[in-house]
């Protein structure tokens, strides 16, 4: 996919399962994966707030061969 770094902003959705990021009002979520999450990133600070994060498109493994497209943060 593509692997150049750049930011992407939106609203940050936690799931019981997924992190999500919300590009635009009422627009589609785009899956989040937390490769480099600092400690202490929860939902109470983030979730449901607008954010900036710096990454890349590419892919997160569900199960074995179960792939998603998913903004590879940094």
């Amino acid at each position: 996919m593509d692997d150049v770094d750049r930011i992407f902003v939106g609203t940050f959705v936690f799931t019981t399962d997924n992190f999500l990021v919300q590009l635009l009002p009422e627009g589609p979520f785009l899956d989040v994966n937390p490769v480099s999450f600092f400690p202490g990133f929860d939902e109470q600070h983030f979730g449901n707030k607008m954010v900036s994060i710096l990454g890349h498109m590419g892919r997160r493994t569900i199960t074995g061969t179960v792939t998603v497209p998913s903004l590879i943060a940094k």
